[in-house]
This record gives structure tokens, sequence and C-alpha cells, in this order.
């Protein structure tokens, strides 16, 4: 599996680890829906979990499982990484 994520200049693939993409992917979602108030995206979520305001995401169980339970633990999994992304949208917004 490791000879996969090689640079293909190194005689691999090149591709990136199935994690890297992951976590990117949750937290685009993240980030959109934190940032794009009118946005399909918020509008969806609000409709199946109502709009809460405050830290978290979507008002998801921690306990859960699927999607949802990702997308909603992606602040912890990015802060494990060293990336902050509540304060990378905060700095974006100005706020």
């Amino acid at each position: 599996m490791k000879q996969l994520c090689i640079p293909i200049k190194d005689g691999g693939l090149g591709l990136k680890p199935l994690e890297i993409r992951n976590l990117a992917m949750i937290g685009k979602w993240y980030w959109r829906y934190k940032t794009d108030e009118s946005g399909l995206w918020k509008k969806v979520v609000d409709g199946l979990h109502g709009n809460v305001s405050g830290q978290e995401l979507v008002p998801v169980h921690r306990r859960g499982q699927g999607v949802w339970c990702s997308i909603s633990m992606v602040d912890r999994l990015l802060l494990k990484k060293k990336v902050n992304l509540k304060e990378l949208i905060s700095q974006r917004e100005g706020v």
C-alpha cells in the first residue's frame, strides 16, 4: 500500500492517502456549512438536523456512526493533525 503513495518520479503511483482525502472533503463540507449562509448545503443540513448556533456543526450524537458523525467531528480530527479549522474559518471571515 505504501508503494501506491510514493511520488511518480520515484516509481510510485503518486496517490494521496485516503485518510487525507477524506479529511479534506469533510473539512470542505464543514467550511461550506459555516461560511455559506444561503447555500444549498446549509439548507439541507439545517432541514435534516435543525439550525444550531454555537460551536457544533450539526446536532449529531457523537456516539453515532456514518457520514454525519464524521462531519460533526472533523474539527477534532483536524486538530489532531494540528489544523484548527474553526480558527481558519474565523480568520477568513474576519471575525
